[in-house]
């Protein structure tokens, strides 16, 4: 089963935990956007532009030429850039305002331009790149049919035909349908169960022992099962309910989703979270830690991007995340002991 190499990493983590505190740190709090059309998207482009002194680069020109014609058309533009000290940080300033004068210069209104520079003593001071997103609002096919859509006149109803003579008998009622009988609790479920288990012997609100023999349980062939009834009422013909109304669909930004997250065995964590951050629209994560941790087996957690980064880390207390939901940025550095 899948669940033991999982279940082998909590008991380790378990056991092992006490000298480094992770951290998990969220900067601001926007809150969730919801709207009533379902075709509205988001996409965002993340280009990173190098520079040579305060000048771009050969290659840095042409990444800008590249973004030309996207950088009109975007809703906001994030120029960000980090340096190591003070004195670095003094010409990060200067690369940030290079990039916006270009960005103006090329017909973008100032007020779409979020520019950004900070101190990271974990920076690479030989790293001149300045990160550039473009966040756009991307029209779907189901959109665009929706707006070019025309309305009909309905047609007139045709006249009743006379009605027809009523039968000797009455009908009989449809039989009654069987539904499948009850599934086994799913991995995930089962995983999120065992996850408790592990907290609550942590806490030392059950002892250990009592945690192992129920996490047994869990495991074994016999575990219980989903209650399901197994024949469904039979369908009344003569009451059958008016056709609701759909409800008004919501779109959910890409963070607030409840999704299962995957850690693939055989990459580093590193990997893993530029995956994840994809998926979520955010940028590329800057990774400052030490150790790209590498993942021997692969495990899923559920939840929202933030509160699966929460429940990592508590998993690897090595780690401090450091999450910047305005900004779309995620940094990971090691955690301080």
């Amino acid at each position: 089963m899948r669940l033991k190499p999982r279940l082998a990493a909590l008991l380790a983590a378990l056991c092992s935990s006490g000298a480094a505190h992770a951290a998990f740190y969220v900067s601001d709090d926007i809150p969730t956007v919801t709207a009533a059309h379902p075709g509205a998207a988001h996409r965002e482009t993340t280009s990173y532009v190098s520079f040579y002194g305060n000048r771009p680069s050969r290659a840095g020109r042409s990444a800008l030429d590249s973004l030309s014609g996207t950088a009109l058309s975007a809703d906001s533009i994030a120029i960000n850039a980090y340096a190591k000290t003070r004195s670095q940080l003094t010409a990060a300033k200067r690369r940030v305002a290079t990039l916006k004068d270009w960005f103006v210069k090329q017909g973008v209104p100032e007020s779409k331009i979020q520019a950004w520079s900070e101190l990271d003593p974990d920076d690479d001071p030989m790293d001149n790149d300045v990160q550039i997103v473009l966040r756009s609002s991307a029209t779907t096919p189901s959109q665009e049919a929706m707006a070019s859509a025309t309305l009909a006149p309905a047609p007139a109803p045709a006249p009743a035909p006379a009605p027809a003579p009523a039968p000797a008998t009455l009908p009989q009622p449809a039989p009654p349908q069987r539904i499948a009988s009850g599934t086994v609790i799913n991995d995930q479920v089962r995983l999120e169960m065992i996850r408790r288990l592990m907290a609550m012997a942590q806490s030392k609100m059950i002892s250990q022992e009592d945690a192992m023999r129920l996490v047994s349980d869990l495991l074994a062939p016999n575990a219980p099962q989903a209650a399901q009834p197994l024949i469904a009422a039979p369908q009344d013909m003569a009451e059958i309910a008016p056709t609701a109304a759909p409800p008004t669909a919501q779109i959910v930004p890409a963070t607030d989703v409840i999704r299962t997250w995957t850690l693939v065995a055989n990459e580093s964590l590193q990997d893993n979270l530029r995956q994840w951050a994809r998926t979520a629209g955010y940028s590329e994560p800057k990774w400052a830690a030490s150790n790209p941790y590498q993942v021997t087996y692969s495990s899923p957690y559920a939840g929202t991007f933030l509160q699966v980064l929460q429940q990592l880390s508590s998993a690897v207390p090595g780690l401090d995340f450091q999450v910047s939901q305005s900004r779309h940025t995620l940094r990971v550095v090691d955690a301080k002991r």
